[in-house]
């Protein structure tokens, strides 16, 4: 009787154990997956800033172009802090900030340029 108590005590050991390293394998396999860098978003974000930026400059949308500058700069910074291992949060808020003064510089250009 003693025996087959711990027979069964042995195999409930070893299926659990089993179950457990399956669970990290597939968790170490999940991770690896999503910590990947993905480079593909690097020149998608900064071709769209790009093309916010030279549109701003092209034309007089005012308000809507600093939201559009703030939005298409802050995801090309977010990538590059993705991309380079931080937090896409800190990029995206730093990619903000350089959209808003590139956004007043801008209407600096557009002035002189128009005056001169």
């Amino acid at each position: 009787m003693v025996k087959k108590v711990s027979d069964r005590k042995l195999k409930q050991q070893a299926k659990a154990e089993s179950e457990q390293a399956v669970e990290q394998d597939v968790s170490a396999e999940i991770d690896a997956k999503f910590k990947k860098k993905n480079p593909i978003w690097m020149p998608l974000t900064f071709a769209m800033a790009i093309t916010i930026l030279s549109a701003m400059f092209y034309s007089d949308l005012g308000t809507a172009s600093l939201i559009g500058a703030m939005i298409g700069c802050g995801l090309f910074g977010g990538a590059v802090a993705k991309y380079l291992g931080k937090d896409g949060f800190i990029g995206f808020g730093i990619g903000s900030a350089f959209g808003v003064i590139a956004n007043i510089a801008m209407s600096y250009i557009k002035v002189i340029l128009h005056y001169t």
